[in-house]
């Protein structure tokens, strides 16, 4: 093509065309870059509502096994005392019943929204319902003598203790994504302990 021989207009025409491909490809990658701030934006919002989501389900679980601790302390120092009866161990079992079903669900809501800390969550889990068993084999035991019963309590004071220490203790690490595993050597049985870390 010879440049030199083209007329004005075709100057101009060429000039128009240029100009109005320079404005599309402006205006395509400037929505092309408000589409990724909008996306990078929505993918902000969704982690801000699943962190606060996360903390939301964490801390009712903290405050649960809290309940759960004290009332487990609550019973086992009572039988120390020697001051247990049937109404209070009835009602150790309404608030375990009521509280042990929060705690199970939130911890399936927490390992929905991130599932390792989900995972460290049934330590705590499984704790709380191994307390909870031998302290409802020894209120049964109460039932049918309450000499072996209050005796069977006043032993189980020190892992309710141990309990209401890993929750006190180490639930804020775990929501911090500490390992529970060399202090639950320590703090609880080494059986089960092995079994926690073989499976870390």
């Amino acid at each position: 093509m010879d440049w030199a021989n083209l007329s004005k207009e075709a100057y101009g025409l060429l000039g128009v065309a240029l100009g109005g491909v320079i404005v599309l490809v402006t205006a395509l990658l400037y929505q092309w870059r408000q589409r990724k701030l909008e996306r990078d934006r929505l993918t902000e919002q969704r982690k801000d509502a699943l962190t606060r989501e996360l903390g939301k389900h964490f801390q009712a679980m903290a405050v649960d096994f809290s309940s759960l601790a004290h009332s487990m302390c609550w019973l086992t120092w009572q039988a120390g005392q020697d001051n247990v009866s049937q109404v209070m161990i009835d009602d150790y079992h309404a608030e375990i019943h009521a509280t042990l079903p929060k705690v199970v669900g939130g911890r399936i809501m927490v390992g929905t929204l991130d599932p390792e800390l989900g995972y460290e969550l049934d330590v705590f889990v499984d704790l709380a319902r191994e307390v909870d068993e031998k302290i409802g084999i020894a209120c049964l035991a109460y039932a049918k003598d309450n000499a072996a019963g209050i005796e069977q309590l006043k032993a189980l004071n020190i892992p309710a203790k141990d309990f209401d220490e890993i929750v006190y203790r180490r639930l804020g690490e775990l929501g911090g994504k500490q390992s529970l595993g060399r202090w639950m050597l320590r703090k609880w049985s080494a059986s089960r302990a092995r079994r926690k870390v073989n499976l870390q």
